[in-house]
């Protein structure tokens, strides 16, 4: 270090071998704190009148340079010139100015997957600092962040530990809106945490609305103030609309998801193709299949086919609904074979079957649910009903047969259109009593199964 401050301070007990400096610079908070060490750490400040100065200017000097690499995303860099600060910078340690520093390591830390070690820089933080909003609420960050790299198997986690880093993120995350009630971020987060780890958007929806809400009370000062909030904002407004959306709260979804393309008119914080599709996928579940469409497109438009497969098959299926069945299949077309995933393949099933293409349909459902673990069922349940179509009753028997007992094996639980179809072909096939035995199960597990009384009927 070259540095003035490098050269004059020293610590107080200067017989301490260069080699055991790092290990008391672990403790170099206490010292400080503790009545028995004030008086070396007074005396210096004393015998030097810009001591204070000097080391303050060095830590502003160490965020500066840490800004500048951070608004490029070189998080190795940072870590490389300042991690581990009792290494890197002593000093700063040695006399309490090493907090903001290293609540700017975590983070670049959390960016580069090594989560332990940033939970331990903002643990460092909030055991001098324990009412401080930023440390808790980034410490609630890095924790979430951790276990959505766990979702994405990116990192492992066990069981065990997924669970407490859950517990640990709300509390902290809850002590940071406790601080400060009226900020937008930890509201965010938290409801994050409830949408993407827990799976939980019943709790996650009234955090967003919080979230919004505060940002929407404050003043165009306090706005200004607190324009890094705006982001979150942004993003509270399009999960928000999410939630609302699968709680069939379409009217209301519609709102918040024009309200955030309103507001992220100019910083697309969200991606164009995220924020249309969830307009146009709003707008589909409303009926309105003419606005769903132009959203659709116009998502599509930022999208390659590979990428945007999901917005394809929406739109195929709302060019279907409106009875341009050539043009959605044209439109399914376009995304390449290999890339076409299990809902990509039941769309595109559902459309050729409507052109008369059963056997091709058939082709499609049988590799997909070959291949397919976790929803096999929606392919049997489709080639069910061709099989139905076609008045081979038998075989749209054993497909029906074959989609419960996966959901059975799989799930633990019936598939309810299983039984349904099932029951419809016992019907066909004048086996009454079985039809009977069917619908008994299927009203016993899904009595408000939309579909049913017209059946019951036909018994």
């Amino acid at each position: 270090m070259t540095t003035q401050a490098a050269r004059i301070i020293s610590l107080p007990n200067k017989n301490i071998p260069a080699t055991e400096t790092v290990q008391t610079e672990s403790i170099a908070h206490s010292n400080i704190c503790s009545s028995t060490s004030n008086d070396d750490f007074l005396s210096q400040l004393a015998d030097d009148t810009f001591l204070q100065e000097e080391i303050l200017q060095r830590q502003k000097s160490c965020l500066a340079e840490i800004s500048l690499l951070r608004e490029q995303n070189r998080w190795e860099e940072i870590i490389e010139l300042f991690h581990p600060l009792e290494e890197k910078e002593p000093e700063i340690i040695h006399f309490a100015f090493d907090l903001a520093i290293r609540r700017e390591i975590a983070f670049a830390l959390s960016h580069l997957k090594r989560f332990d070690e940033a939970i331990k820089e903002f643990e460092c933080c909030l055991k001098y600092d324990p009412d401080n909003f930023h440390y808790h609420s980034g410490l609630g960050f890095v924790l979430y962040n951790s276990l959505y790299a766990a979702k994405n198997k990116e990192i492992i986690l066990p069981s065990s530990e997924k669970k407490e880093r859950i517990k640990k993120a709300h509390q902290h995350l809850r002590r940071a809106q406790e601080i400060r009630p009226d900020r937008v971020t930890a509201y965010y987060r938290q409801a994050m945490l409830y949408k993407h780890i827990q799976n939980k958007p019943d709790k996650a929806l009234p955090i967003f609305e919080t979230a919004v809400q505060n940002w929407e009370k404050y003043t165009q000062e306090q706005k200004k103030n607190r324009h890094q909030e705006y982001k979150n904002y942004i993003k509270s407004l399009y999960n928000l609309a999410t939630c609302q959306a699968e709680k069939k709260q379409y009217k209301q979804a519609l709102k918040s998801i024009q309200k955030c393309i309103q507001e992220d008119n100019h910083k697309d914080y969200i991606h164009c193709k995220h924020k249309y599709f969830a307009l146009g996928k709003i707008q589909f579940q409303m009926g309105k299949f003419q606005q769903a469409r132009e959203a659709l497109e116009f998502a599509a438009s930022f999208s390659s086919p590979e990428d945007g497969d999901y917005i394809l098959e929406l739109l195929a299926r709302t060019l279907f609904r409106q009875g341009e069945k050539q043009k959605a299949l044209e439109t399914i077309s376009r995304i390449p074979r290999k890339k076409r995933r299990h809902f990509v393949i039941w769309t595109l099933a559902d459309i050729l079957v409507s052109l008369g293409q059963k056997e091709q349909a058939r082709k499609h459902l049988i590799d997909s649910s070959q291949r397919d673990r976790r929803s096999r069922h929606r392919a049997l349940i489709r080639l069910c009903k061709i099989a139905f179509q076609e008045k081979d009753y038998e075989k749209s028997l054993q497909w029906a047969q074959k989609a419960d007992k996966f959901h059975l094996d799989v799930y633990n639980t019936h598939d309810p259109d299983g039984l349904f179809w099932a029951a419809a072909n016992y019907i066909k096939l004048n086996q009454k009593d079985k039809a009977r035995a069917m619908l008994d199960e299927l009203s016993a597990f899904r009595p408000d199964y939309p579909l049913l009384p017209r059946l019951k009927q036909a018994v």
